[in-house]
């Protein structure tokens, strides 16, 4: 996170929250105060919350079955649209 009133960079961990090591999110799209990470090599939707600083998952098991997913997202009212990598559908998390 980037604070751009006083230029401090500072990071917030997701290990031990995701599976696999690399490649995990592409793509993020905010509503709200809440940031979400598209999947790219994973079987979830990240989110940061950054009222509390806190990341966490949604599951999206069984819609999400490959690597390599989704690589951007965008946002629309309060409905999050993930580009489709190597699939081909859009998800929506609504």
């Amino acid at each position: 996170m980037l604070d751009t009133d006083s230029g401090a960079f500072t990071t917030y961990a997701t290990t031990g929250l995701t599976a696999g090591a690399s490649g995990k999110y592409s793509g993020a799209a905010a509503v709200g105060t809440t940031v979400y990470f598209g999947p790219y090599s994973q079987d979830n939707v990240g989110y940061f919350d950054t009222v509390n600083n806190v990341f966490g998952t949604l599951a999206a098991t069984g819609l999400v079955t490959s690597k390599r997913e989704f690589c951007g997202a965008a946002t629309v009212g309060n409905s999050v649209y993930f580009v489709p990598y190597d699939l081909t559908d859009v998800g929506v998390l609504a």
